[in-house]
């Protein structure tokens, strides 16, 4: 470990961003700092930057990074050291309540500067003495991050918030995407540092967000089938909370259930964006807040009818009806699992998540494209800490980074805040420019994107991470260097390196492009059909129609029966010319539909 490095100047990686280096260079002459940064700026290089320079002047040799959730914990064990690799400190992570006396061993013997806790461990009695013990020695630079979770009010400070002053830091940051509670509570001061999400979304650092808001109604229905609908705020209103279990609760007394029976535009429209992002080649998620577990698996059911065969939807959510946290943490990781360590991006398998409570915060998601609040969407810190999920850059190269969808219900605090306004709601005290509207009314549906004229396909060069450091460069360079050694052949070591690194990325580009070509036609053909049904859908809404669920499985249905008819096989065993051809036959479908009024243009097998 190089925790206590010397060098004659403290130099700064010339790619941080300006709120970034300006935290940083603080740590120079002062040993508290508190920022405000969106989240997807990068607090995490913001943090390791901080520890270097404190490392740098003496004034620290350990970190405490604290965070509010254990699978945060996980992410920064992970990111915190490769974020400390930037500023020239070699170190692994560990988690403290994980395996307390690793860590005693690792801080004893100074081979690690690295220590992850939550803010429930602050409160675990045997974990809190384990900290308490290891900060006696050495000099601690603690990290709190999402500081809005530490309050005090007047009957004095949260409990995590008196053991936070207990602990033996000699510097500290503070920092948060959201630093001002809107209950006035807040345990720390007003950040000395701030960054707009405006002003970051203009520069490039994080998604520009867009609010849509749709008229969302909720359907309940009794042992004798009677339908009752409300609002979010009727329902919420009538349960006397907001809370999961007491919205379940209140319709259990009542005898009724959630019906999926029908859908909602603040899941048809951005279901729709997701599709025809899929189409030009850029894989999104969605996020979906629910208002209680049995809410969420009425959403399921209603989502897994509008995908395509090639998209997944799952639910988390915690309660006397919720899943056990094994279930949850399962499908939270399907949804944001770790980083590839040669590609860094995150390989998940979930498309659409319908969260309650536990997604809200904390993921480090990357790819979410679209959240619809089916939720009283209020102006609360937990919601615009739902909304940052959306907020982080997708790693798509050189091209463009779509918009972050924010679909609410005309309802909600937040539909007065439409299109970018939105991005406004993260900031205090900032004023809406002219061009913000700030009036409550229903969303006009979005423009219909026409599928595009052929079938394409994304060739995306695999983005290598610090290959150099894997284990797989290691082994192909010392058979490079044994093949010229044996050949009667010298070369320096830096050709050599060179050589192995483009010789690797040749072959996981080539392994990975060959079979990505057909599977990504086969996989547009889908949702050609996909679009076709939700366009025939749309139509129906635009008639005064309110859409079943059960219309957008059947017409799938209908489109993939006669496309077997016509063409004599599943997209699945097709070549590239017959995957040409189905898709030439889906856009002419799609054609006939949008060049006639109404549903004028539906050939009879579809009416």
């Amino acid at each position: 470990m190089e925790s206590e490095r010397r060098t004659s100047g403290m130099s700064l990686p010339e790619n941080l961003r300006p709120k970034q280096k300006e935290t940083i260079e603080a740590y120079a002459e002062n040993d508290c700092v508190i920022v405000q940064l969106p989240v997807g700026y990068g607090k995490t290089k913001t943090a390791a930057g901080s520890f270097a320079q404190l490392n740098f002047r003496a004034a620290a040799n350990r970190m405490l990074y604290i965070v509010p959730r254990i699978n945060q914990a996980y992410q920064a064990a992970e990111s915190v050291p490769e974020a400390l690799k930037e500023f020239g400190i070699q170190t692994r992570a560990v988690i403290v309540g994980d395996d307390q006396v690793h860590a005693k061993r690792v801080h004893a013997a100074d081979q690690m500067c690295c220590f992850i806790a939550t803010v429930q461990s602050l409160l675990s009695r045997a974990t809190m003495e384990t900290i308490q013990d290891l900060m006696r020695t050495g000099k601690w630079f603690a990290v709190v991050d999402e500081h809005h979770h530490y309050s005090t009010d007047g009957n004095g400070d949260s409990e995590w918030t008196r053991k936070l002053k207990t602990l033996n830091w000699s510097a500290m940051l503070a920092m948060s995407a959201t630093a001002n509670r809107h209950d006035g509570t807040d345990h720390f001061p007003d950040p000395e540092i701030t960054e707009t999400y405006r002003g970051a979304a203009e520069a490039g650092y994080v998604k520009r967000l867009s609010l849509h808001a749709y008229e969302y109604q909720i359907d309940a229905v009794t042992v004798d089938g009677l339908v009752y609908h409300f609002t979010t705020e009727e329902l919420a209103e009538q349960a006397g909370s907001e809370k999961p279990d007491a919205i379940d609760a209140h319709l259990t007394s009542r005898r009724m259930r959630f019906s999926p029976k029908y859908v909602s535009p603040l899941v048809t429209f951005p279901m729709a964006r997701l599709v025809d992002l899929r189409l030009r080649g850029i894989k999104s998620q969605m996020l979906i807040q629910a208002m209680s577990c049995a809410h969420a698996q009425c959403v399921v059911k209603q989502v897994r009818m509008l995908l395509p065969e090639s998209m997944s939807v799952d639910w988390v959510g915690t309660g006397e009806h919720g899943r056990k946290p094994r279930e949850n943490e399962d499908v939270i990781k399907q949804f944001c699992p770790a980083k590839d360590k040669l590609t860094g991006k995150r390989p998940w398998t979930l498309d659409v998540l319908v969260n309650v409570g536990i997604a809200s915060e904390g993921l480090d998601t990357v790819d979410v494209t679209e959240i619809s609040f089916l939720t009283p969407a209020n102006i609360t810190i937990t919601n615009l800490q739902t909304i940052g999920r959306g907020s982080r850059l997708m790693l798509l190269g050189d091209r463009q980074q779509p918009t972050c969808h924010i679909n609410v219900d005309t309802g909600s605090d937040m539909a007065e805040h439409i299109g970018k306004g939105i991005e406004l709601l993260f900031d205090r005290d900032v004023e809406a420019p002219e061009d913000v509207e700030r009036e409550r009314k229903p969303a006009e549906p979005p423009d219909y994107e026409p599928l595009p004229e052929k079938l394409g396909w994304v060739i995306a060069d695999v983005e290598l991470v610090d290959i150099r450091s894997e284990p797989m460069f290691k082994v192909v360079r010392d058979a490079a260097a044994r093949d010229l050694e044996q050949r009667g052949l010298r070369a320096v070591p830096e050709q050599i390196d060179d050589a192995a690194e483009r010789a690797i990325r040749k072959y996981l580009n080539q392994t990975s492009n060959e079979s990505a070509i057909l599977a990504q036609k086969r996989e547009q053909v889908d949702l050609a059909a996909n679009k076709i049904a939700s366009l025939i859908m749309r139509r129906k809404s635009e008639a005064g129609i309110r859409p079943e669920r059960s219309e957008a499985g059947d017409l799938k249905k209908r489109i993939n029966t006669q496309k077997r008819i016509r063409f004599n096989g599943r997209v699945k065993d097709l070549d590239e010319a017959e995957l040409e051809q189905q898709y030439s036959w889906l856009k002419e479908i799609e054609r006939s539909i949008l060049l006639a009024h109404g549903l004028n243009g539906l050939p009879s097998w579809l009416r």
